[in-house]
């Protein structure tokens, strides 16, 4: 009789790896990480002028305490979404929206 795989013991953080993979919600806790992981990112001087509102479907956003920063974040826009992914480890922002 050949062993059932649905039936073979797995380590508990594998069985929630693949359901929470299967179920579509890894996308949905990476994003959530991202407020923890911006100051890393932009570094403090920029985090003490911005800070993160919400991430939603693909997009970020961001208010700052002025035009001038508002300027230079979206100068810097596309070299953020690409240091946030990187972090991140997958391609969750797709966009930068600055306030």
């Amino acid at each position: 009789m050949s062993a059932n795989p649905y039936f073979e013991p797995k380590p508990l953080k594998r069985v929630f790896e693949e359901l929470i993979s299967r179920q579509g919600w890894d996308l949905k806790i990476k994003e959530h990480d991202i407020p923890d992981v911006w100051q890393e990112i932009v570094g403090d001087m920029i985090a003490k002028v911005t800070k993160v509102k919400k991430v939603e479907k693909g997009k970020l956003y961001i208010e700052t305490v002025s035009s001038t920063w508002r300027a230079e974040l979206m100068l810097r826009r596309e070299m953020l979404i690409e240091k946030i992914n990187d972090k991140i480890g997958s391609e969750v922002i797709k966009e930068i929206i600055i306030r």
